[in-house]
């Protein structure tokens, strides 16, 4: 009648599934005490995409059969500045989650930009690992599957940057 209950094999655990890494209560704490961290975090994430974006929007239009006097040597040196955006988007992405867990957990527009984030990643890893796509020449075309790559790693990429806007109007 009343009173705490103190049986733990009964409680209702109220954690986030982030709380028992210790760290995770650090960031949060730290975003959302310092008004400076969440705009800058957005700007950093901003960057990277545009980084991002921008080279496989570059790399894309060149293996679709458009600007060929760019030979595909050229394009490649390009990968490091998207692979930096990446990273930042990452990173940034993570202090974003770390400060409110349950906000994302629960929201299917992340659960859709995650899936869209692994699969354009094979994409990704296709045009990194590969050098296919990287031996054509100025004034060739690339064959049909690395269109096929380009193209649908494009359309993933997008995917992901829509669901990425969706997050706050998209809810469980």
């Amino acid at each position: 009648m009343g009173g705490d209950i103190t049986h733990t094999e009964i409680r209702v655990a109220e954690a986030t599934p982030l709380a028992a890494s210790g760290w995770q209560e650090t960031v949060a704490t730290f975003t959302n005490d310092h008004s400076w961290v969440w705009p800058t975090m957005e700007t950093i994430h901003y960057i990277g995409m545009i980084l991002l974006f921008g080279v496989a929007l570059i790399v894309t239009v060149r293996m679709l059969g458009m600007m060929k006097s760019i030979p595909f040597a050229a394009l490649h040196r390009l990968l490091p500045l998207g692979i930096l955006g990446f990273v930042l988007n990452v990173l940034s992405g993570m202090v974003f989650f770390l400060s409110d867990p349950p906000l994302y957990i629960k929201n299917p527009a992340f659960a859709a930009k995650i899936a869209l984030t692994v699969v354009t990643g094979i994409g990704v890893v296709y045009f990194t690992l590969f050098d296919r796509p990287w031996e054509v020449g100025a004034e060739q075309n690339a064959p049909l599957s690395v269109k096929i790559f380009a193209a649908s790693t494009m359309g993933l990429l997008l995917g992901v940057m829509y669901f990425g806007r969706m997050l706050p109007f998209i809810n469980h």
